[in-house]
């Protein structure tokens, strides 16, 4: 599994290795996606907030676990997770088997490669092995105008899935759209109009320099504006 920086594989944020049994992967790997899938905060000045998922988690472990179940493991290669900023790749090494077509997948027709596997999965209550899961990936994008791209190559199945909050994608409408952190700024200064740069690092513990691009974040959206006198100064919340 590799984190992206940008929209390219030119610099790692991060990357991890999974091993051991199937079983053991299936849950690491999940666990791990869950916490690299960054969920966004809509602030729109009411009391209550709605908050994001990045990727549908639905669509995502689907995804995942459809890799586990098909993929050729006679083939030297491993399976693949990236994630870059508007999107996330699954890799599963081996194309689709027996004459299968994606036409046919999302109609709920079954080819096993991994017959016995496919079997202890579902023994296992991981898949319900009814040929549902790429309807159920195309399913959870349903409201949404991007949609799941599913490459079947020679060697390889490659599903892209689009992140929800980049670009504002998620929907064709204004809604702020916050990060976690500077949701976090956001709640301080509202409670304490006169907290400083320092305090807020402190607070959220990230350095100022984090603070600050939280800051120009709030203020690019005009959530906030920054006051200053000889006495100090102070943060003006504009919704």
């Amino acid at each position: 599994m590799a984190i992206y920086k940008g929209l390219t594989r030119a610099e790692f944020k991060n990357k991890k290795e999974f091993s051991g049994s199937i079983i053991r992967q299936i849950h690491e790997v999940l666990d791990y996606v869950y916490l690299c899938n960054e969920t966004r905060v809509v602030i729109d000045g009411s009391p209550n907030r709605e908050e994001y998922d990045s990727y549908p988690k639905e669509a995502l472990r689907e995804a995942i676990i459809n890799c586990y179940c098909h993929r050729d493991y006679d083939r030297n290669s491993n399976i693949k997770i990236e994630f870059f900023d508007d999107r996330c790749e699954i890799i599963s090494p081996g194309s689709f088997y027996d004459g299968l077509t994606l036409s046919d997948a999302l109609q709920g027709v079954q080819s096993f490669r991994n017959i016995n596997l496919v079997r202890l999965l579902y023994k296992l209550d991981l898949i319900e092995n009814y040929a549902s899961g790429f309807a159920r990936i195309f399913r959870s994008y349903r409201d949404y105008n991007k949609k799941p791209q599913v490459d079947i190559l020679n060697t390889a199945v490659k599903i892209s899935l689009f992140n929800l909050n980049y670009n504002d994608i998620k929907k064709e409408d204004k809604e702020t759209l916050l990060s976690i952190n500077a949701l976090k700024v956001f709640e301080l200064i509202k409670n304490d109009a006169s907290i400083t740069r320092k305090e807020l690092a402190l607070k959220i513990n990230k350095s100022e320099r984090t603070v600050d691009r939280l800051i120009k974040e709030l203020k690019d959206l005009n959530l906030i504006e920054e006051k200053t006198s000889k006495k100090g100064g102070i943060w003006v919340i504009l919704i």
